[in-house]
């Protein structure tokens, strides 16, 4: 019920990872009279000893070009405090994915850092494909491997549009080029170019010529994390 789901989801935010609302039970005291009851939470009799352990987050890898049906080579790989990177090709500063990480070693598990570093990552742009999974170390920790596959990095279009304004008619081109991930930083650059004109029909004028060009440049939001960071690169 929707009480046993927000105790649940309190207990996993403070590390108790294989809690399950299932577990508690309710039970119903009757007797004091018609309208006085009283009702007693517990845990179910069986209820394994995990359930009621906390688990603490231990190692983390971090893969930044995860792609399933690629045959597994030697990778490179960057080191940020708890975090080990690894990748084949670089397509993404470690740096800038470590700012949108909320877990960390030593902390007991929570769902919420969870969910929060899972909508981080996803509105980073980069990637078509993330996926976080904890997987038991010992009796009470968690080692993390987060699995990232990047999406294409730059867009190019090119649009032809013809239009018929009261007694003109005219032809534009247009020009955009979109880099989600501009310098590997999750950058977001964007550069368009046009251009186009009218011809008056059936009055006597000059052709109006008209060009425009437009530039953006969005970088991501990070929280920053107050806390030293030691760190070392090796490549093969």
């Amino acid at each position: 019920d929707i009480e046993s789901k927000r105790i649940a989801t309190d207990l996993s935010n403070r590390g108790y990872y294989r809690f399950d609302p299932g577990l508690i039970k309710y039970d119903v005291d009757t007797s004091l009279g018609y309208e006085n009851v009283h009702v007693y939470m517990r845990l179910l009799d069986d209820t394994a000893s995990i359930a009621k352990r906390i688990f603490y987050l231990r190692r983390f890898k971090v893969y930044t070009d995860y792609e399933p049906q690629r045959e597994l080579t030697i990778p490179s790989r960057d080191t940020i405090e708890e975090y080990v990177f690894y990748f084949d090709t670089l397509v993404i500063q470690p740096s800038s994915v470590y700012n949108v990480l909320f877990l960390k070693s030593g902390q007991p598990y929570s769902r919420q850092n969870y969910d929060y570093t899972l909508k981080r990552l996803s509105d980073l742009g980069v990637f078509k494909f993330i996926s976080i999974r904890f997987m038991p170390a010992g009796s009470d920790s968690l080692d993390c491997i987060i699995r990232l596959s990047p999406q294409k990095d730059a867009l190019v279009r090119t649009e032809l549009e013809g239009y018929n304004i009261e007694s003109n008619i005219g032809v534009g081109l247009k020009f955009s080029y979109r880099d989600r991930n501009w310098f590997k930083r999750a950058n977001k650059f964007e550069y368009s170019i046009g251009g186009g004109t009218e011809i008056p029909l059936f009055e006597a004028g000059f052709p109006l010529i008209e060009g425009n060009m437009q530039l953006g440049l969005i970088f991501p939001k990070f929280i920053p994390r107050f806390t030293s960071s030691r760190r070392k690169s090796e490549r093969p």
